[in-house]
């Protein structure tokens, strides 16, 4: 990546907040690629701790903390005042303008794919996600989401549980892969409250310009 500081959307003594672009791991992973944390230590010259994660192919918002009593903070805002909205390109078939998806959700550890079944099982957590389809193309539709929780491959479990698999997403079901190796799969919107402003701060994206985005911009 040439220029680190063209994806930085906020920087304070605090918090770093980051435009990741798809293909990029966010923490050091088993390819050895350098990973979206390391090339933000390297720009910001310091330690560094992840607040939040989204997969290698997914693209979106970021947030790094600059210390541990920050890094600490962010977490305790998970499933309150801390709100994450996603957009996705899936596939365009008969749905509900608006829609909760209900599953139960574990973890494979021979495939590393997340398990999703409507009824609970071994070692299972309860899962929600709330859509809204945005516009419709050809053979996609653009939906919105909005989910509390941030399991492993959450989103792009149920959605292909619900039949709507992620553009790209072959792991979960998408027929062919995108040839960036992206998924259709982009977390645009974060709002959280500044521990020391003592205020909502809320973060959004510029439109993502890879694959088919540009179709739906509005």
């Amino acid at each position: 990546m040439e220029n680190i500081a063209s994806i930085i959307l906020y920087k304070d003594h605090h918090y770093i907040v980051v435009n990741k672009p798809a293909g990029v791991p966010v923490q050091k992973d088993k390819t050895g690629d350098t990973s979206l944390h390391e090339m933000i230590m390297a720009y910001a010259k310091q330690e560094l701790y992840l607040c939040n994660r989204i997969d290698r192919p997914v693209s979106g918002i970021v947030i790094l903390a600059k210390t541990q009593k920050a890094a600490a903070d962010f977490q305790k805002q998970f499933g309150t005042s801390f709100i994450k909205k996603y957009l996705a390109i899936v596939p365009k078939i008969e749905i509900p303008q608006e829609a909760e998806l209900k599953h139960f959700i574990g973890k494979s550890s021979k495939s590393n794919k997340a398990i999703i079944e409507d009824a609970p099982f071994k070692n299972a957590e309860a899962v929600s996600l709330n859509y809204k389809i945005l516009k419709s193309a050809d053979q996609y539709q653009l939906i919105e989401i909005n989910t509390e929780s941030g399991k492993f491959h959450q989103i792009r479990a149920q959605l292909a549980k619900a039949g709507m698999p992620v553009r790209g997403d072959v792991k979960y079901g998408a027929r062919r892969s995108n040839k960036d190796r992206s998924v259709g799969l982009h977390a645009y919107s974060i709002s959280f409250i500044h521990p020391s402003k003592n205020k909502v701060l809320e973060f959004q994206t510029e439109w993502p310009e890879h694959d088919i985005w540009p179709v739906f911009k509005p």
